[in-house]
């Protein structure tokens, strides 16, 4: 029995999404404030490649309730308009690691390489459906130096490689800012 439970873990531990790790010095406490959403990524080109797809999302700011709850406001194309939209992130017992219910996402991951660039990673770990789609913020809305670097090496932790990786430092997208 001992042996079909191990056999059984190594396959859905292999199936699984490998979000990047977060640092281990993430200060939660220094992410509130205005952020401007600079590329994005998918594990799959159909989270991304439309106008109006509900992961195709550019963050405005992110704020901590006095519950230590992530706030995140964004920003998304709907029904022809940029509509802005609030959604809560709850704490989980890792303080990177966030539960959300959001266009079937369920967990949010923010990993950071330091306080003015941070990635947020928004994971459904549920099957079939898994999906993952990453989105690298900026304090400076004109980054755009250096960003595709920092994002790919970000990038790079994740087990399953991107599908499609958007620079919007370089496009014209409606709801960026």
């Amino acid at each position: 029995m001992k042996c079909v439970l191990l056999a059984l873990a190594l396959v859905c531990a292999v199936q699984a999404i490998d979000v990047p790790q977060p640092m281990k010095d993430v200060d939660i406490q220094k992410l509130p404030g205005k952020w401007y959403t600079v590329a994005m990524a998918a594990n799959n080109i159909a989270l991304l490649d439309a106008k109006n797809t509900h992961l195709k999302v550019f963050v405005k700011a992110l704020a901590l309730t006095p519950e230590n709850n992530l706030e995140i406001t964004l920003s998304e194309w709907e029904d022809n308009k940029c509509v802005e939209k609030a959604i809560l992130a709850e704490k989980t017992s890792n303080p990177a690691y966030y539960s959300i219910n959001y266009a079937k996402e369920n967990q949010v991951v923010v990993v950071s390489k330091d306080q003015k660039e941070v990635s947020l990673c928004m994971e459904n770990t549920t099957a079939p459906e898994k999906s993952l789609v990453c989105l690298f913020l900026a304090k400076d809305p004109n980054t755009k130096d250096k960003v595709m670097g920092k994002f790919v090496s970000v990038l790079e932790d994740l087990s399953v490689q991107p599908q499609i990786l958007l620079d919007l430092t370089q496009a014209d997208e409606p709801c960026r800012i």
